[in-house]
């Protein structure tokens, strides 16, 4: 049994390290020529398709309504290095602009 404890808390937590990765398996992804956003929003939907697709597919904005917010994405990526401040702001704006409920 002592011999079973560590692996177990070996495999309970890689299980719950990799619960983000399992979050973006499941997420929807989404084609660049599907991309919601009018033609105000193209330079910021192009910021999303060049710094987004560098690294994965594209997920769906609406995931990031419901469920992992852009924002902590984005500081995951640029404590990382992946994006730098000016393309932050250019995703989180564009994920923003299409996830904000309508004004009724």
């Amino acid at each position: 049994m002592k011999k079973l404890l560590p692996l177990l808390c070996l495999s309970l937590s890689t299980l719950l390290l990799s619960g983000c990765l399992i979050t973006y398996f499941f997420a929807p992804k989404i084609s660049k020529h599907d991309l919601p956003g009018g033609e105000a929003l193209e330079p910021l939907k192009q910021a999303y398709i060049q710094q987004c697709s560098k690294c994965h597919l594209l997920i769906a904005p609406e995931f990031f309504r419901y469920n992992v917010t852009i924002e902590i994405v984005l500081l995951r990526y640029l404590q990382e290095r992946v994006i730098n401040e000016k393309e932050a702001q250019q995703v989180r704006d564009y994920i923003l602009a299409i996830t904000k409920d309508p004004v009724p």
